[in-house]
């Protein structure tokens, strides 16, 4: 039989439509929401393994998502680091990098 895999984002941030990797970030009001609603459909999904990034935007998403399950996470799925451009739009980089 054909496994199937799932891959999910977690929900929306404060910082969403900017680059935000390494920073640990929670979910908006409006993140939770999709969340919640997305839940919904995977209520008699069954589920095998989980496994999830460590950020909390993350953490959040799967403790909704998944409250009866045991979640594996691993420091593999992080989020890369902006460095400086972390928290910036693309509009605000191109303003300081002209070059790019």
């Amino acid at each position: 039989m054909a496994k199937k895999i799932t891959l999910l984002r977690h929900g929306k941030t404060g910082f969403s439509g900017r680059y935000v990797g390494a920073e640990d970030v929670p979910l908006s009001r409006g993140g939770v929401l999709q969340i919640e609603n997305l839940r919904r459909s995977f209520n008699n999904s069954p589920v095998e393994k989980i496994i999830s990034s460590p950020m909390l935007r993350c953490r959040q998403s799967c403790e909704i998502l998944f409250e009866h399950h045991s979640v594996k996470y691993s420091e593999d799925l992080r989020e890369i680091d902006f460095g400086r451009w972390e928290k910036m739009t693309f509009q605000e980089i191109v303003g300081q990098d002209p070059l790019l």
